[in-house]
């Protein structure tokens, strides 16, 4: 890039009354605005390497320029140097077909090999460059193949990148002098990682059972970091204050509540949140690059396949076989009728064999954070069987009740109805693609 000008950066977007645009319109000014965003990305990766010719503090002046903080000039420099290295990728970065986002998935991916696979994961990525522009890689998809292919590289099926992992475990903990809140944070390798998920479900599925406090965020995401936090609580912290310190007991969200105040537990201790489950899809449909079945953990969770194997030597085992997205094999019971209104394991586990995420279309919350949903509402004589049960993330869950209409197919194929009359609909439900 030899001239900045700022006209030719927002050239090709359309000029649109926004209040008057219709569906059509507004997409074509979003993925204008898409291109604008990677133009003015490579702009300044362009004026950021210019003046780093001109002086050695050249991070230190993008960030100031930018009113960001010295980490955005950082970030610039490393945008710098990945366009430089990978040619073919700096060009499509100049033209707006990718922007700072991709670039820097890729400056991560290189940073994060091994220096004898560095060099072969740069061919790599010159040659993924097309397919990105072609056909629209988010920066998500783009990490997935990069680490597929730093594993290919590497020869041993990510066994020595999850040894780096066990070796880059840390944590630290700190009081944020804004807000006098006591702060964690920490970076576990992923097959801890899961461990540590499934025992922080299984605190708050015990703990939470019957309803949340009433002092629990209204907002449905903050009020699930809220209930998470407690039951972090509950697992670390030990006996906790006594309840007469309680600033807002009582119960809310469906239940009595008198067991699930601000305390996360009574003064006799934690309870028993039982053995934490790690549900684990295992495709026989479409096998990797070995030719082995695809590994589905539960999210962008990437694991050598010897690490099923070692679940299979320590952990209780239930299988569900699914075929033509259907569940042929259950492992207990999936229609409970009438019974209980709550979903058991075993819908729960045949749910999870189905769907990778939230059963709404274009819904990227995974299924983990989700809640099972009764097609025919419990209220209205539904029922708690498979058939009338969809996993919903918390905002698709509260859609749900105020307006939006679901309706499941005989293959599961999921139509929704909005408020407006306007439809949406997928097909049957396979992993990756819920």
């Amino acid at each position: 890039m030899e001239v900045l000008d700022p006209v030719s950066l927002v050239a090709g977007v359309p000029r649109l009354t926004i209040r008057l645009a219709e569906r059509a319109e507004i997409l074509r000014g979003l993925e204008a605005l898409r291109r604008v965003r990677g133009r003015v990305d490579a702009s300044e990766v362009a004026l950021a390497r210019r003046l780093a010719e001109l002086t050695p503090l050249a991070e230190r002046d993008v960030a100031a320029a930018a009113q960001r903080e010295g980490r955005h000039g950082d970030r610039v420099r490393g945008r710098v140097e990945t366009a430089g290295l990978v040619p073919v990728l700096g060009d499509a970065f100049d033209a707006g077909d990718v922007d700072g986002e991709h670039i820097d998935t890729v400056t991560k991916a290189l940073r994060a090999a091994p220096e004898g696979v560095r060099e072969g994961l740069a061919a790599a990525v010159s040659d993924m460059v097309g397919d990105v522009v072609s056909s629209g890689l988010t920066p998500q998809d783009l990490a997935q193949r990069l680490a597929a292919e730093s594993k290919r590289l590497e020869g041993d099926d990510g066994v020595a990148r999850l040894d780096r992992q066990r070796l880059a475990t840390r944590l630290r903990s700190w009081t944020d002098r804004h807000s006098g809140m006591f702060r964690v944070s920490g970076s576990f390798d992923p097959f801890t990682g899961l461990a540590i998920q499934g025992r922080l479900n299984a605190a708050m599925a015990a703990m939470f059972a019957n309803g949340y406090p009433d002092c629990a965020p209204e907002d449905p995401g903050e009020r699930q970091d809220f209930l998470r936090a407690l039951a972090f609580v509950a697992l670390t912290a030990g006996r906790p204050a006594d309840k007469s310190s309680d600033p807002g007991s009582g119960g809310s969200g469906g239940g009595s509540g008198s067991d699930v105040g601000w305390v996360p537990f009574g003064n006799s201790g934690p309870p028993r949140f039982g053995r934490p489950e790690v549900i684990v899809v295992v495709d026989h449909t479409t096998p990797d690059v070995n030719g082995r079945p695809t590994v589905d953990w539960g999210g962008p969770v990437d694991l050598p396949f010897a690490c099923v194997e070692d679940l299979c030597r320590v952990a209780a085992i239930h299988t569900v076989t699914v075929n033509g997205g259907n569940v042929v094999d259950p492992d207990g019971a999936l229609d409970l009728g009438r019974s209980t209104r709550l979903a058991n394991r075993a819908q729960r586990r045949a749910l999870r064999a189905l769907y990778s995420t939230c059963a709404v279309p274009g819904c990227a919350v995974r299924y983990e954070f989700t809640e099972p949903h009764h097609i025919k509402w419990w209220r209205n004589g539904g029922t708690t069987d498979l058939i009338n049960l969809i996993p919903l993330c918390t905002r698709h869950h509260t859609n749900a009740h105020n307006g939006w209409v679901f309706t499941l197919g005989p293959n599961r194929e999921l139509t929704i109805t909005l408020p407006t009359g306007q439809t949406m609909s997928t097909g049957p439900p396979k992993q990756h693609a819920a």
